[in-house]
């Protein structure tokens, strides 16, 4: 449970060493990796927003940047979930 608390993927990923679902050491590290890095992404993207929403004292230029940061990651996510989804 606090696993599953602390990346919503944590089962996905504890569910897949013990199927065995993944062929190869190296398809499964990735897979791995794959599922940590949506989690920090995904973990990123939600404190920046927070940290966007929240800080009253931003100047205009530092809410642009993060504006414009928070774009890139929501791209690299979608990116990375798109690959991970193929390669189920």
């Amino acid at each position: 449970d606090l696993a599953q608390q602390r990346n919503p993927y944590a089962m996905r990923v504890l569910t897949s060493a013990v199927t065995g679902g993944h062929h190869g050491a190296h398809e499964y590290l990735r897979f791995i990796a794959d599922e940590l890095a949506i989690g920090d992404l995904s973990y990123t993207i939600t404190t920046m927003r927070l940290s966007l929403k929240n800080d009253a004292s931003m100047s205009e230029e530092e809410k642009d940047w993060y504006f414009q940061s928070i774009v890139a990651l929501q791209e690299n996510l979608r990116n990375l979930r798109a690959r991970h989804e193929l390669e189920e």
